[in-house]
């Protein structure tokens, strides 16, 4: 259920824009959190970059990886809790797709 949640208010509801590109004047979606894996953080990072509401997050990561799989996927997860960072940060413009930009911060 909160994978389900999350993907229906946080991705899917949680722009900053309408349709047309036009500024939304409220909050568009509330965050939902919970889940595993990839799948949930990009509802959730989609919310935090293209959603209406300030919210401070912090980026904890371990540099010892607690399971035996392969080293990449570590480095994997790692370089994109980094690049999350960076992204919130300095956001991204997308004058031809309003509803693909964020404005960092």
């Amino acid at each position: 259920l909160p994978s389900y949640l999350q993907q229906l208010e946080m991705e899917s509801n949680g722009k900053s824009v309408t349709r047309d590109g036009k500024p939304v004047d409220g909050p568009t979606a509330a965050i939902t959190w919970g889940g595993v894996g990839t799948d949930a953080q990009h509802a959730v990072f989609q919310l935090l970059h293209q959603g209406t509401i300030l919210t401070p997050v912090e980026f904890i990561a371990s540099i010892e990886p607690g399971h035996a799989l392969d080293p990449a996927h570590h480095r994997a997860l790692l370089v994109n809790c980094f690049a999350q960072g960076a992204a919130l940060m300095r956001g991204k413009e997308n004058d031809a797709d309003p509803a693909r930009a964020y404005p960092g911060n």
